[in-house]
């Protein structure tokens, strides 16, 4: 009861219900300024009826560009093509003729469908596209801001846990790198050796490079092939990965350490499985400058919970989680990305699609 109570009042937030207010607020002011126009006119009877219809058409149109048209063509960018403005200006038109037709089967008159009701009522409609349009950039506007300052916050709590939880760092890498530098004095094997090389590769990188807004797409590659050999060092007998890479474009860049929480989590859950030769596919490919990324791997059937309890996950040692790195793409590839996340069967999956230019 508590949790729908605040699922409720989370949905109906202050603002929520302020802008549903100023709704409301404008389309009752929208119906009665006529009406107060006229007040006292005994000689003349306002068509009321003739209005609310009108209005009634309005919403419609009016409510299908704010809450459909607008988000779709902000998704995908369509701002930027010129035959959108026509096609606007064709359908301003039809929703203005269809206005007039529509009051005409209800009320009998010559003034309700002729080129001077179509005009005006197409110059109404767009008055009010343009104010609904304008409130809502503004709407979004003030949201990317909020999603920016909170992004901010959580960066900076981020930086300082990190600084905490780095203790030393440079005498941490000197010592990974006196003890790689004694494995080969010593002849000791090479596996061992470079496995020490590749965990000092990756604490140098999310210690340093991964504080950068962006790093170059093959450098994050590296990071994760060095990351899959260890954990399959560490789950061999577990765990088989088949890991594929195809990139054609060696100046892409991307943000770091966003790939390698989905990779983490599948080791995680495919390492807790009992019995051998656990598959765990990983697939990075990029094409046309777009970046596709897949990753799937088995669970165990008691986690039937898997989509919930995962985003309380932490993936990594600077403490970013699934959720966080959700987070991460919302805020650093806005309307750029595609995220999938599936449950089917007993295998669990992570489809990713990031637009890098």
């Amino acid at each position: 009861m508590n949790s729908l109570f605040v699922s409720l009042q989370s949905k109906f937030s202050k603002t929520f219900i302020l802008i549903v207010c100023f709704h409301v607020f404008f389309w009752v002011s929208y119906f009665f300024f006529p009406l107060l126009q006229f007040w006292g006119m005994e000689e003349y009877h306002f068509p009321i009826k003739k209005l609310l219809l009108d209005i009634v058409f309005k919403l419609i149109v009016i409510y299908s560009v704010f809450l459909i048209g607008l988000p779709y063509i902000f998704r995908h960018k369509l701002y930027k093509k010129k035959w959108l403005y026509l096609l606007g200006i064709a359908i301003l038109i039809f929703s203005a003729y269809l206005n007039c037709l529509f009051i005409d089967s209800f009320f009998t008159c010559n003034t309700c469908f002729n080129m001077f009701c179509i005009t005006r009522r197409g110059v109404e409609t767009f008055y009010l596209i343009v104010f609904f349009t304008l409130f809502f950039l503004f709407e979004r506007f003030t949201a990317q801001e909020k999603e920016i300052e909170a992004a901010k916050t959580a960066q900076y709590q981020s930086e300082l846990k990190s600084l905490k939880a780095q203790i030393h760092p440079h005498f941490i890498f000197n010592t990974l790198n006196a003890i790689y530098s004694h494995a080969i004095v010593e002849n000791l094997d090479s596996k061992f050796s470079n496995l020490i090389f590749q965990f000092s590769d990756i604490l140098k990188y999310v210690v340093y490079e991964g504080q950068v807004k962006e790093v170059a797409l093959s450098r994050e590659l590296e990071i994760i092939e060095s990351y899959i050999t260890l954990q399959s060092f560490r789950h061999e007998e577990h765990v088989i990965v088949q890991y594929t890479s195809e990139i054609t474009n060696n100046r892409l860049y991307i943000a770091p350490l966003l790939l390698i929480t989905f990779i983490e989590n599948a080791f995680k859950h495919t390492g807790n499985l009992t019995g051998e030769q656990h598959p765990i596919t990983i697939e990075i490919r990029e094409h046309s400058n777009v970046l596709h990324f897949y990753c799937k791997n088995p669970y165990a059937s008691k986690n039937d919970d898997i989509l919930s309890s995962i985003r309380e996950t932490e993936s990594s040692e600077n403490g970013i989680g699934l959720e966080n790195t959700k987070k991460r793409l919302d805020i650093l590839y806005p309307e750029k990305h595609h995220l999938h996340i599936t449950k089917e069967a007993s295998f669990f999956s992570v489809r990713l699609q990031i637009h890098l230019l």
